[in-house]
This record gives structure tokens, C-alpha cells and sequence, in this order.
């Protein structure tokens, strides 16, 4: 046969058929380097299968699915097909999908799924028999099989002639079929020539597995990467949303804090001023009944405080040396009130006394545990004894572990509620919550306490006997001396001539911290909001800032921030907050702070840390108040020769000049006008020898070379008040000696 090799003749007993023997070159795109082997004049069927081979066995599967087109129009036209079609279809052939259709050009044959003459007319028929292995081979002029007769009416309909489909298969599952439609001619197909169409119907058959399946891992890969910016996207509005709940519950509160330790402070400090006055013993038990009926709605409030710091990560201890006997006495003073409620309890407190002078702790959180911990004793007992005992249960290198036994002789506990005691919200029954009024949280916070600590906690109790607390705490051995240095000088803090500016818009408060730093001895300036205060200190030099934080028209931390980076001062801040919330102070400390103080405040705390952060100054305020006079008058006396009225006129001038030279030194500061300053500390020089002023030497000596731009404002400002205020003390005493 042309162009067929010889091993491929057709077997004589059968009808012949003609290949095409001007078969055209195939052009495969980005294929140069293959040789095509089947030209015009030299293809034949082995020839044509094995390029094809060659081309489907590539790796590339783009390469691959752009040459399709080619190389099924290259098998159309050889075999003399008019229309060659391959189908994919779905499970149970539901869906049947033209893949690729090829048109012989003088033929007229519509494709796809419109038009008089559509391959899926014939697939629907004959796919179940391709689902059970079959090849489909047909010719209108032989009678088919009976499930083939609409396919044959259909050819006849149509002007078909004869067609042969081979079934394509994965895995055992048929997924489309490859068709040969021939509309000229009847063909008939030697055995042999069907194996090479078998066997390119195989390689069609796992080029569209390999396509489909990469096709499909493309789209599980799409869907995959889909889902995964889905769930992205959720986890980022889930992110975003905790995020918004966590900043709504740190502000919720941050505000809480606020709005209750504001009033905490007034009725503290209220208490602190009357606790000031001539009181009789009755009204002074009233007042301290208040104060304390004030602490323990702080504690209550601490709880809830304390219980959001743990569940945000945020919770921390302070450690500081403390006096455990004091702390303990406090305690019972704290509780002389629920014994005056109840005179048919006797209350005992045993303390060891081998106990230290000084542990090093938390001693703000023990007193919150005990205080609960005997609270409910008291609670829950209606007559009988009430005993707490603290002794030293073991001793160690540096520390000792602690002991405190609280024993009632109240309603107890049953077994199966002790397992349960230390759960949030929890309650022994309703009746108990009705009458023993309380949120349920007091205990399971002294628990988590006790475990930060690193101690245990644990009940003995047996209903209507009693209930025995073991509460054991390892205390590290403290600094006595120190404590002890510590609370002389708490006894009586003064800081005379200190400038302290009150940052603080309530003006209750504002008059409660006033009189706190008045008893110091402290000059106090006032300003009520942030802006006044930058105004104030724009053109004034204070030696501490105490600024609230919560502030109409400017706040606290911008105050602060323009303090810094504005007017470049180094001023000690301490914020004066009733935020206790330890997120928003370590802001306050990123805004410049050096520390912070929180409402209701303790004296002899807010005095300490002022203390702390102005030593520099007080140490200068020792030397200036000193009762030692700053000027020394043998010299004038040596000059007057006795004359005492040219030693007073000598003065009085000075004294003039002392105070012209205070006024224009204030002015000079204002303008931070560094040539003025250095005016005046030449004209003051000459009078510093005749007074045998010291204390003014190197100052004034240092004003009187000072260029512009030579000093920092603040330097500037701190000097010039260094002078200033040596010269009032002089000008004072001078006073005095002149009567």
C-alpha cells in the first residue's frame, strides 16, 4: 500500500483504502530541535507513531498541550479521516466535553455541541459499550448491533459513511474516547493498522490523564491556595478582632481604673487630712472605721484588677524589703472592725518572735491574701474563735519559709466543695450566696497569688466544725538596716524650697496632694491640664513634675512628650495616675516618665519616690538652708574701721542691687537671653568678695564667660535659679543682721 512499509499490507481478502501520500510536515512550536522524520514523500503509519511517541513523552506538558492540535491534524490526514474528534467525559457520561475536533477544509462538518452533525449525537449511544472495553466500528452500509441503530440512522442522517471511536481509559475507568468520522468514502481498517490506532488511541489516552491530572493538581492547588487565603484572611479578621476585644477590654479597664480609684484617692486623702485634725477617741474610731472600710473596697477592687493582669500576661510582683510583724499588726487594726461587729467572736493573732525585722517580697500582695483569707473567717463564723499564727517553719540559705495558720470555728466546708474552692465564681450553694454575700473570686485569687509567690495554699474543713488554712510562703531575708533607715525617714520627710508642679484637672485631688507636699515643706505650682503646664514651664523651672495622666484640652503624655523633645528639659516626671493597669505604665514610661505614683497614693510612697528623683537637689537645699550664715561681713568691718553706718549703708546697697539683679535674672531666664545673664553675673562678681560669698563663686564665674549657645536652656534655667535662690536665702539674713 502507498505509503504504508511493507509489513503493513493490507490482507487481500479485505476492502483496500488509500493513505494520504502528501502528507504535510508537521510544525511542532519551540520543537527545533527534533527532526521530524515524517516529510512528504517518506512517512509512513510506524514512522508518524513513533514521533509521536517522542513528542508525548516529553516532561513538558505546555509543550505537549500546544502540539495536540498538530499532532492530531498530522493522524487525521494521514489516515484520509474527514473529521477526527477525542471527547472527555464525566462519571456515568453525565457530562460529555469536546476536547479537541479536527475539520477536513473541504468538508463541511460542524463542531462542537451545535449544528446538524455533533459528536456528542453518537457518544451518548455508544459509551457504554466503550465503558465495558469495546471498540466502536461502524459503516451505514452494514447492519450494526441493535444499541447501535440510532448511531447508524444517525451516519445516514448525516452522509457518514463509516467511523471508528477507541474507548480512553484511567485506571479501569473510561474518561473520553478518540473518533475517526469518514464522510467520502467507506473505510475499512486492516487488524494491524487498528493495533498502531489502539496504540495511539493509548498514548492520546495518557497524555489527556497526564494533562487532566496536572490540570486537576493545578486546581486542587488553586483551590488549596484559595482556602488557604481564606483561612488566612479569617485568621487575619479573627486576629483582628481578638485584637479589637483584647484594646476594648484594656480600655474598658483602664477606665474602670480610673473612674474607681479617683474617688478611692478623695475619700483617702480626706481621711489622711482629718486624721490631721484635733479629733476626739470618738471620732477618730469613726474615721478609721471609714479608712478602712475604704481599704478593703481597694482590695475587692485589686482583685478584679489583679485577675485581668494574669489572664493578659501582664501580671508581676514588686519586691521590696517589708516588716512582716507590722504587716501582720496592720492587718489585725484592719480587722478591729469586723470585731467590733461581732463581740461574740474571739479574735487571736500569734505572731513568732523569732521573726526578722526585714523579708524581702511582695508585702502589698501577702496583706491582700490574708486580708480575704480572714475576712472569710469572719464571714462565715458567727460566735467562737478566730485564730491567726505566723511562724518560721523551715530555715534555708537566704530565705524562710513561712507559715500562717488561719483557723475559724464557722459553718465549714464539705469535702466535695473544698475540691472545688479555688474556682472562679464558686459558691457552696445559693442560700450561702444569699446570705454570705460575695462574687466568688476572693479565694480563687489568693490562690493564684500564693502560686506567683511560690507558696501553697491549703483547707482543712469539716462542715459545721471548722475550717484550718495552711497558707506556707518562702520570704527571702531582707535589708534591716536599710528598712529601717527607710521608715526613720518616712517619719519626717521635708523637702523646703523644693519647686513641685501639680499637674491634675480634679480639683479635689489637686487639694489633697497639695497638702500632702505642703507638709514636706515643697513650694507647690498648680496647673490643670498639660497645656498650662508646658505655658508654666516655658518661662519656669520646678524641681519635680507630678503629672495626672487623664487631662481635658492636653493630657498627660503629651505634656510629657513636649516637656522632652519641646522644651528639652530633664525635669523628673512622675505620672499621677489613677490607671494601674500595667500596660499603660510602661506607656508612660516610654512618653519620658521616670516613675509613677497610683491613686489613692500612700504618703510616705509618693514622698519617697520624690525623695529618689531630686537627691541631687535636696543635697543642695541642706547646704543653702544650712543655719550657717552664706556671707561673711569681717571684710566690710575691716574697711568701715568700726564705722558701723558705712558697714549698714554698704549693706542696704547690696541688698538693692541683690534684689534688681533677682528680677533681671528672672527676666534674662525667661527670654533664655544668655548675654543678659552673663551681664549680670559681672556686676554681682565685684560683690562677692566683699561678702566673701562662696557659695556663688564658680556659679557666677561660670554665668559671667557663658556665650550664646553655649549652654542648654536647662542649664541655664537650673544656674540662674541656683543663684537666684542663694541670693534670696543672703538677702534674707542680711535682713535679719540689720534688724
Amino acid at each position: 500500500m502507498n505509503g504504508m512499509n511493507k509489513d503493513f499490507e493490507h490482507d487481500a481478502s479485505l476492502p483496500k483504502r488509500e493513505f494520504n501520500s502528501t502528507l504535510p510536515e508537521l510544525e511542532l512550536s519551540n520543537y527545533n530541535s527534533f527532526e521530524w522524520t515524517c516529510n512528504k514523500l517518506t512517512c509512513n503509519f510506524q514512522q508518524l507513531i513513533n514521533s509521536i511517541t517522542l513528542i508525548y513523552s516529553r516532561p513538558d506538558l505546555d509543550f505537549i498541550e500546544r502540539n495536540i492540535p498538530s499532532v492530531l491534524a498530522s493522524m487525521a490526514r494521514f489516515t484520509n479521516a474527514d473529521h477526527l474528534a477525542v471527547c472527555t467525559c464525566g462519571p456515568n457520561y453525565k457530562t460529555i466535553t469536546s476536547y479537541y475536533e479536527w475539520n477536513a477544509p473541504e468538508v463541511e462538518f460542524i463542531q462542537g455541541n451545535s449544528g446538524k452533525v455533533t459528536t456528542a449525537n453518537f457518544l451518548k449511544y455508544y459509551y457504554p459499550l466503550h465503558a465495558q472495553g469495546k471498540e466502536i466500528y461502524l459503516k451505514k452500509t452494514i447492519q450494526s448491533e441493535k444499541e447501535l441503530k440510532p448511531v447508524t440512522d444517525q451516519m445516514i442522517l448525516n452522509g457518514i459513511k463509516s467511523l471508528i471511536s477507541f474507548p480512553l481509559f484511567q485506571n479501569n475507568s473510561l474518561i473520553g474516547t478518540i473518533e475517526f468520522y469518514y464522510l467520502r468514502h467507506d473505510t475499512d481498517f486492516h487488524e494491524r493498522e487498528l493495533s498502531f490506532l489502539r496504540y495511539f488511541a493509548q498514548l492520546q489516552s495518557n497524555v489527556i490523564q497526564r494533562i487532566l491530572h496536572h490540570k486537576k493538581w493545578l486546581e486542587d492547588a488553586n483551590a488549596y491556595v484559595t482556602r488557604q487565603q481564606g483561612y488566612e484572611k479569617e485568621l487575619k479578621a479573627a486576629r483582628k478582632n481578638a485584637e479589637n476585644a483584647k484594646k476594648a477590654k484594656e480600655t474598658f479597664f483602664v477606665n474602670l481604673s480610673h473612674e474607681i480609684r479617683t474617688p478611692l484617692n478623695i475619700i483617702s486623702g480626706m481621711h489622711r487630712e482629718l486624721m490631721r485634725e484635733q479629733l476626739n477617741s470618738r471620732q477618730k474610731q469613726f474615721l478609721q472605721q471609714s479608712a478602712v472600710a475604704s481599704k478593703l473596697l481597694l482590695n475587692l477592687f485589686q482583685n478584679v484588677m489583679d485577675i485581668n493582669d494574669m489572664e493578659s500576661g501582664n501580671f508581676t510582683l514588686k519586691q521590696r524589703d517589708f516588716n512582716l510583724r507590722q504587716l501582720l499588726l496592720e492587718v489585725k487594726e484592719m480587722m478591729d472592725g469586723k470585731i467590733n461587729e461581732n463581740k461574740s467572736i474571739d479574735f487571736q493573732m500569734i505572731i513568732a518572735d523569732n521573726l526578722p525585722g526585714a523579708y524581702k517580697g511582695d508585702d502589698q500582695r501577702l496583706q491582700q491574701v490574708l486580708i480575704k483569707l480572714i475576712s472569710n473567717a469572719f464571714k462565715f463564723t458567727e460566735r467562737g474563735v478566730i485564730r491567726v499564727e505566723a511562724t518560721i517553719r523551715r530555715k534555708t540559705s537566704g530565705f524562710h519559709e513561712i507559715l500562717f495558720e488561719i483557723a475559724d470555728s464557722g459553718i465549714g466546708m464539705s469535702k466535695d466543695f473544698i475540691d472545688t474552692v479555688f474556682t472562679r465564681f464558686s459558691q457552696e450553694d445559693d442560700s450561702l450566696n444569699r446570705i454570705h454575700r460575695g462574687a466568688g473570686l476572693g479565694l480563687f485569687i489568693c490562690h493564684r497569688l500564693v502560686k506567683y509567690m511560690g507558696g501553697t495554699l491549703t483547707f482543712e474543713s469539716e462542715k459545721g466544725i471548722g475550717t484550718l488554712i495552711h497558707l506556707t510562703l518562702p520570704l527571702a531575708l531582707g535589708n534591716e538596716k536599710s528598712l529601717e533607715s527607710q521608715q526613720m525617714q518616712a517619719s519626717g520627710y521635708s523637702f523646703k524650697n523644693m519647686k513641685v508642679l501639680l499637674v491634675e484637672d480634679n480639683d479635689t485631688n489637686r487639694f489633697i496632694a497639695r497638702q500632702s507636699l505642703l507638709s514636706t515643706g515643697c513650694e507647690t505650682y498648680e496647673a490643670s491640664n498639660g497645656e498650662e503646664a508646658v505655658a508654666y514651664l516655658r518661662t519656669h523651672n520646678v524641681d519635680i513634675i507630678l503629672m495626672d495622666i487623664q487631662m481635658p484640652v492636653m493630657n498627660g503624655l503629651e505634656a510629657t512628650r513636649l516637656i522632652r523633645k519641646e522644651l528639652k528639659l530633664k525635669t523628673p516626671v512622675i505620672a499621677f495616675t489613677a490607671n494601674a493597669v500595667d500596660s499603660e505604665i510602661a506607656k508612660y514610661m516610654s512618653y519620658g516618665m521616670e516613675d509613677y505614683i497610683v491613686k489613692p497614693y500612700r504618703e510616705d510612697e509618693l514622698f519617697e519616690k520624690i525623695k529618689k528623683l531630686t537627691r541631687s537637689i535636696q543635697e543642695n537645699m541642706m547646704e543653702y538652708n544650712s543655719t550657717e550664715k552664706l556671707y561673711d561681713l569681717s571684710y566690710l568691718q575691716e574697711l568701715s574701721q568700726g564705722d558701723e553706718s558705712f558697714t549698714r549703708q554698704i549693706i542696704e546697697t547690696f541688698l538693692i542691687m541683690a534684689e534688681q539683679s533677682v528680677e533681671q535674672l528672672r527676666a534674662a531666664q525667661t527670654d533664655n537671653d544668655v548675654s543678659a545673664v552673663r551681664r549680670i553675673a559681672h556686676k554681682i562678681k565685684p560683690t562677692l568678695a566683699n561678702f566673701q560669698i562662696t557659695s556663688l563663686k564658680a556659679l557666677i564665674e561660670k554665668l559671667n564667660q557663658a556665650e550664646p549657645g553655649s549652654m542648654e536652656p536647662e542649664e541655664l534655667r537650673r544656674d540662674v535659679d541656683k543663684v537666684i535662690d542663694i541670693l534670696t536665702i543672703i538677702q534674707s539674713q542680711l535682713k535679719e543682721t540689720l534688724g
